[in-house]
């Protein structure tokens, strides 16, 4: 059943662009048409390098956003902790603010 399924639908889980190629490619090569395939072989080799671009440029971000997020992570728990720690306010003294403020007016 697997066999039929790949006969009638070859390549099926690859992406659209190197489905038509290689849909392209197989058809070149069966019906011996060695120029065709030629020029399909050269286009899924440009499409593989952009791919390739893509994916390079994507694990480098991924390089650098994973220290970024390590520090924020970080910096959240301190920062989260100090303002727990430091939870001393002095309800006399924002009472003497407010009434200051309000006097002013």
């Amino acid at each position: 059943m697997i066999d039929e399924e790949n006969l009638e639908k070859p390549f099926a889980d690859m992406p659209d662009e190197e489905r038509r190629l290689l849909r392209s490619l197989n058809n070149s090569i069966r019906n011996g048409n060695i120029e065709i395939a030629n020029e399909d072989l050269d286009d899924l080799r440009i499409l593989i390098c952009a791919r390739n671009k893509i994916y390079t440029k994507n694990i480098k971000l991924t390089k650098r956003s994973v220290p970024l997020a390590i520090f924020g992570l970080i910096a959240t728990i301190f920062f989260g902790f100090m303002s727990v720690k430091n939870n001393n306010i002095d309800y006399n003294e924002v009472q003497k603010i407010i009434e200051t403020a309000i006097n002013q007016k």
